[in-house]
């Protein structure tokens, strides 16, 4: 599908050329393409997004440069618009992000998933999320990210620390990682913090790959809406994954420091 295609069914929310980044300058002619297929004028959080993006370090958005990166109001919106490119997939109901495995060079993100819950305040950092995953995919010279050996010691050492002394004694406690009002922790869970995490952010899918985006979204200091998850990231149970990003992946390291 052309530039001019895209166009006919989504405008461009703001060139991410235009964007000033935080540090000085702009951030230069290889840059993803940003569409905005929810509404037709941006709303103030859709436009907070491409400002994020153009603050993301340059070597990021070089690896990026081809790609295409989305907002759609649902799941709908994605599988009626990429119908019209072949695409063999469509997406089920109830997702807040979309990074495929596939011929096609993109990342979207949802506002919506039928919940009820508004997710509008955290595009940035779903969409910080998402951007992991395609440049975990795209960083194809040295092969993946989330392969690496040093990432893949950090989300050993997460998992261990999470996983602590359970269960007897049960440390570290569903609290002390979650956060002391998290949803997770009533009625008190018989399962490791780590248990608890792979259930429900991980869901079954690859271990490496989604704490390595979780670990990118925190150190791009974008939150998320769920905030045992945003605890849980912030937690000293998970400094190996920001010491992998802070001092290995991220140049200058990370915008959110300990």
């Amino acid at each position: 599908m052309t530039d001019t295609d895209k166009v006919l069914k989504c405008q461009f929310l703001v060139s991410i050329q235009s964007v000033t980044r935080t540090t000085g300058g702009t951030v230069g002619t290889s840059l993803p393409r940003f569409w905005n297929c929810a509404n037709v004028v941006p709303t103030a959080e859709e436009a907070l997004v491409p400002q994020a993006i153009g603050a993301l370090p340059a070597a990021f958005l070089s690896t990026l440069q081809n790609a295409s990166l989305y907002i759609f109001a649902d799941v709908a919106g994605y599988n009626n618009y990429f119908s019209a490119t072949g695409t063999p997939f469509a997406l089920p109901p109830g997702l807040l992000g979309s990074t495929p495995n596939s011929f096609l060079d993109i990342a979207a993100i949802f506002e919506t998933t039928g919940s009820g819950v508004n997710y509008l305040p955290y595009l940035r950092g779903n969409m910080m999320h998402e951007i992991a995953h395609r440049l975990d995919l795209d960083t194809i010279s040295a092969g993946l990210p989330s392969s690496a050996p040093a990432f893949i010691n950090a989300a050993n050492a997460t998992q261990s620390a999470m996983t602590g002394t359970w269960p007897a004694p049960a440390s570290p406690s569903c609290q002390q990682v979650f956060g002391a009002t998290s949803p997770l922790c009533n009625p008190v869970p018989v399962i490791s913090p780590w248990n608890q995490y792979s259930n429900v952010f991980i869901a079954g899918q690859d271990r490496n790959k989604e704490l390595f985006a979780d670990a990118f979204q925190n150190c791009s200091n974008q939150e998320l809406q769920s905030v045992s998850k945003n605890n849980a990231l912030q937690s000293i149970y998970k400094k190996d994954l920001w010491t992998y990003m802070n001092t290995s992946f991220w140049p200058g390291g990370c915008p959110r420091q300990e």
